[in-house]
């Protein structure tokens, strides 16, 4: 806990990530070392579809703040650092008064939004492939099936603020005009891609500690993230 407190206290002073900019690393630290083991932590705080359906809010915002073990946090950490630390207001956005800041947390909440919508879709997608799969074209077997892999998907803990920072990248991609910076945003995103198109490659993209990766909230953040920077450049287009 004294490493905790020291990195916390470092990402609070460090002056790329000012304001509310600096805060979401910040409080990833604070809740990681909150709890004295990881599975406490999810249990206190992660999000499940259920939890979503029931409009949980405490776990719907808290989710974006908890990591599953501590590579999970360091990565985070340094991805948000190298994406949100540079990020810059485009001239289309600061006409209308974006800030700094309110950006940054426009493609946080809003990339986390979209994460928990795309993981839910996911779900009730996954869930439809494996009644079709393993139903036998039986209506009765097909419920069964389905009813039990959905009580599972729909119970299973999902947490982290991965679509909030893969955000940050679909904006970069689009907005920062950076040949090098839109190559390794996208390449941020790849192995999301692959794993989804052909899920056989997940194996090559986990994680480690046990955990699976979320491909799917990952893109969903991506995409906001494009889609405010497409927002910016038709505003721009318009003038």
């Amino acid at each position: 806990n004294s490493f905790c407190t020291l990195l916390a206290m470092h990402l609070a002073n460090l002056p790329i990530l000012d304001g509310l900019t600096g805060l979401p690393p910040l409080l990833w630290v604070l809740v990681h070392c909150s709890t004295r083991s990881h599975e406490q932590r999810i249990r206190k705080y992660g999000l499940t579809a259920r939890h979503a359906d029931a409009g949980d809010l405490e776990r719907i915002v808290m989710h974006a703040f908890v990591h599953a073990h501590d590579t999970h946090l360091a990565q985070n950490v340094a991805s948000y650092i190298a994406l949100a630390g540079t990020l810059t207001v485009p001239a289309g956005l600061r006409r209308i008064g974006f800030t700094r800041a309110s950006l940054g947390a426009l493609l946080f909440v809003g990339g986390a939004a979209m994460g928990i919508w795309a993981t839910l879709a996911d779900i009730d997608q996954r869930n439809a492939e494996f009644r079709q799969r393993y139903g036998l074209g039986i209506g009765v077997i097909e419920s069964i099936v389905g009813g039990v892999h959905s009580a599972f998907s729909r119970s299973t803990f999902f947490c982290g603020g991965s679509a909030a920072i893969t955000a940050f990248a679909g904006f970069r991609a689009f907005a920062d005009g950076n040949p090098v910076t839109t190559i390794a945003c996208f390449s941020a995103i790849l192995s999301d891609i692959v794993s989804i198109v052909d899920p056989s490659a997940e194996p090559w993209f986990a994680l480690l500690g046990g955990t699976s990766v979320a491909h799917a909230s990952h893109l969903g953040g991506f995409v906001f993230g494009a889609l405010v920077a497409g927002a910016n450049r038709l505003g721009g287009a318009r003038r």
